[in-house]
């Protein structure tokens, strides 16, 4: 604290790479490493404790995903609480949207639903990344939509992609994310041949 300039100076720390550099450059080139247990198990436990850590302060993060996760150190750090929120009365929180680009892979059914009529207006006008002149969407979530991004974040530490990463018109994404009957594909075993141990599955 400098108490002549009345200001407060904060030290961080300093992020290495964020975790989907760190996905994109293993899954990257010729020689991409098959599916490695042990990678996904520690940085699985890493997001979890993040995330757990958050939810016992009463806080929802409600954008979790890869970028949102950076190696400090050789753990992972959690950062962009631009709309996080603290958890109201109803277990739940209201959370201003301004966009959804880059979002949507992680995003969960409710948070969605609650925004899914205006988001396809915009996108019917050609302004998906671009909301313009248009109110901010409220969105209301709780700790189920943070785990519902974790589950995706898992799903493509897995499998490569998140589990609706191959529909490419964001309008279809959109429509089987908020679909109750849409069965994602969890198969037995990844691109490579190898097989996703049982209990990985389950969480899924």
């Amino acid at each position: 604290m400098n108490r002549e300039k009345q200001a407060f100076y904060i030290l961080m720390e300093v992020g290495e790479l964020d975790f989907n550099s760190l996905l994109r450059n293993r899954q990257s080139g010729d020689e991409a490493p098959s599916f490695d247990v042990t990678f996904v198990r520690y940085y699985w436990k890493e997001m979890l404790e993040c995330v757990r850590a958050i939810h016992a302060q009463a806080v929802v993060h409600s954008d979790l995903k890869p970028a949102n996760f950076v190696l400090v150190g050789g753990r992972l750090k959690l950062i962009d609480f631009g709309i996080a929120n603290a958890i109201q009365t109803d277990m739940t929180v209201n959370v201003h949207r301004e966009t959804m680009a880059g979002t949507i892979n992680y995003m969960s059914p409710e948070s969605l639903m609650d925004s899914n009529q205006y988001a396809l207006t915009l996108m019917h006008n050609g302004h998906f990344n671009n909301p313009g002149r248009g109110a901010p969407r409220i969105v209301k979530v709780g700790k189920p939509s943070d785990v519902w991004s974790l589950g995706c974040i898992l799903y493509q530490m897995v499998y490569g992609m998140p589990p609706f990463g191959k529909i490419a018109e964001p309008q279809s994404r959109i429509r089987a994310i908020v679909d109750w009957s849409y069965r994602i594909d969890i198969p037995a075993t990844t691109d490579d041949g190898s097989r996703v141990p049982d209990a990985l599955m389950q969480t899924m």
